[in-house]
């Protein structure tokens, strides 16, 4: 069956699979690290030296629009979002934030 899918992944030892993910996730570690190191990464702000030194993030202020303008350009649902029998809940309002680990963005 696992061949019938065609995903060679399922069909490989797992260990060697392991084995891959591991080295994939400890060299996107030291990007993110070295993105930080420098100063690339916008979105934190690094403080102090040595052994007292960290980081921590920094949010929008009151001027920065927390959406994107993108989702401004989406038109409107109108009428019932519920689906049928689904009971009471109406009015459902959702935000998104995209944060991508492995390319050290926010989107």
């Amino acid at each position: 069956m696992l061949r019938e899918i065609g995903a060679p992944i399922l069909l490989a030892p797992i260990q060697e699979t392991l084995d891959a993910f591991h080295e994939e996730l400890e060299a996107k570690f030291k990007r993110v690290n070295e993105r930080i190191e420098n100063g690339d990464n916008q979105h934190l702000k690094i403080a102090g030296t040595g052994e007292k030194r960290r980081w921590s993030l920094i949010y929008p202020t009151e001027e920065e629009p927390i959406n994107s303008p993108f989702y401004g350009q989406l038109p409107g649902v109108d009428g019932d979002l519920d689906p049928p029998d689904s009971g009471e809940r109406r009015g459902l309002t959702t935000g998104v934030l995209v944060v991508d680990l492995w390319s050290s963005s926010v989107c």
